[in-house]
């Protein structure tokens, strides 16, 4: 929970006692092996590469050594070598599974199957060799447990497996529920988890799960429990089963940033909202006649327009920046050597910077666009200067070919004007757009110190900023 942030004190945290595995050795049905020049079959070690052979590993299930004591020393004409076995018992072609087909002569057992059959509880399972399936099944069967009685899935209940892989707990499931939807690749089934009354979240990964829980949270559920299982006995890796049930709309209102910018996804995120990023592809060619400041507003309702059409709620923020010289624009450059000229060009003037901001409220379709200019002066950096910076590839991405904020280069001299402006997001002029359009503000918000635009800034938001 560190990791997402939902709770200060780790003794909040509702994480139950790791359910322990049945078998603390022998449970694992997948063998990912590496062959060496002589054929034979071990493991690499990650940081020092070096080649460990295995005539026999305490962790897999004893069909699965089985098979490697058959192939150990034969295997020569491939690098890597994948073997899966199901039930001890079964000793047919049918019960394992190995990747690639070898064709030594010296192979006594059938490879190149294209799927083994596994058992999970009650349930039969036909499992190809890139598929996705649960190394420990008797823990896989523990975890369905642990969702049916989490949901108290009924009769009535239809179940949605999102990201279902082979159906491990679709096929589970089924028997305790009226229907069950298994989806394996489809966005929709974000949008329709959203409205279920619960959500069993599966993980095998601690910090993804809690950084997914802080969406969810945000979005509306609460986390009831998280219920950690040793899927992998002697490591360090456990799955864990999280509950959630939905409690309502969110206290706030999603916000959504139309816009690739790394500067400007930094300054959204020291505002200290929760956002998430969708980058709009839009044209950026200036149209004749246009201003730079009626250019740059005129890009940011486009970007944010573009993006606020594939939503139902939630605000947008679209933004778009521009260097001005002599009352010419410059925008990103091309290439290195329009990025050198730029630079050359700058270097010693004192310039404008010109940002459009545009927010949309996707639920009324209101929107405000608006624009802010700051005035920076260069100083008179060298051509070593220039090259040096043009080879770290930090102009490529930017107006002008520089950042004020390049801790290399330090091209400014001065500058008067919001400094989060030339930066490439007035966040002064974003909290008054979004207010206006009555944007709810998570409960207790405060500007945070990072968020604050800085001495100078026209807005006053230096010193003061409330919702």
């Amino acid at each position: 929970m560190r990791v997402g942030g939902l709770f200060a004190d780790a003794e909040d945290a509702p994480v139950a006692q790791t359910l322990p595995s049945p078998n603390r050795y022998g449970y694992r049905n997948h063998a990912r092996l590496t062959v060496n020049r002589q054929g034979s079959l071990g493991f690499v070690n990650r940081e020092t590469r070096q080649f460990v052979r295995i005539e026999h590993c305490m962790l897999m299930r004893p069909s699965v050594n089985k098979v490697l004591e058959e192939l150990q020393d034969r295997c020569r004409e491939t690098t890597q070598l994948s073997i899966r076995a199901g039930s001890d018992e079964d000793e047919s072609p049918e019960g394992y599974l190995v990747q690639p087909q070898l064709f030594n002569s010296e192979v006594s057992i059938t490879t190149g199957q294209k799927r083994y059959v596994e058992t999970v509880g009650t349930g039969r399972f036909f499992v190809s060799s890139p598929s996705f399936f649960q190394v420990n099944v008797e823990q896989a069967a523990q975890a369905a447990e642990v969702v049916r009685e989490g949901l108290e899935l009924g009769p009535a209940d239809v179940l949605l497996d999102a990201f279902t892989g082979v159906g491990t707990f679709a096929v589970l499931l089924a028997p305790y529920v009226s229907r069950v939807l298994a989806v394996e690749e489809s966005s929709a089934a974000v949008a329709d988890a959203r409205k279920n009354a619960a959500v069993a979240y599966v993980s095998c990964d601690a910090e993804t799960l809690a950084r997914d829980l802080k969406i969810l949270c945000a979005g509306g559920y609460v986390l009831d429990r998280v219920i950690p299982i040793d899927m992998f006995p002697q490591t360090h890796h456990v799955e864990c089963v999280a509950l959630l049930r939905w409690n309502g709309p969110a206290a706030t209102d999603s916000l959504v940033l139309a816009s690739a910018s790394p500067r400007r996804r930094e300054l959204l995120d020291a505002l200290g909202l929760n956002f998430s990023v969708l980058p709009a592809d839009v044209p950026e060619d200036p149209i004749p006649g246009e201003t730079p400041q009626q250019m740059v507003e005129r890009l940011s309702l486009d970007k944010a327009l573009k993006v606020a059409s594939k939503m139902e709620s939630g605000f947008v923020v679209g933004g778009d920046s521009t260097v001005v010289h002599l009352g010419e624009s410059l925008g990103k450059p091309a290439d290195d050597d329009e990025a050198r000229a730029m630079l050359r060009r700058l270097r010693g003037t004192t310039h404008h910077v010109s940002t459009g901001l545009t927010v949309v409220n996707t639920a009324t379709g209101d929107s405000r666009t608006a624009s802010m200019t700051s005035e920076i002066s260069l100083r008179n950096f060298s051509d070593a200067e220039i090259e040096a910076s043009i080879a770290t590839g930090t102009p490529r991405d930017k107006a002008g070919a520089y950042a004020v904020q390049d801790t290399e280069l330090r091209p400014a001299s001065g500058w008067e004007g919001c400094y989060h402006n030339i930066i490439g997001l007035p966040t002064c002029l974003l909290l008054q757009l979004l207010g206006e359009l009555g944007y709810r503000w998570p409960d207790d918000w405060e500007l945070p110190e990072a968020g604050r635009c800085g001495p100078g800034c026209p807005s006053g938001t230096e010193a003061e900023a409330s919702p």
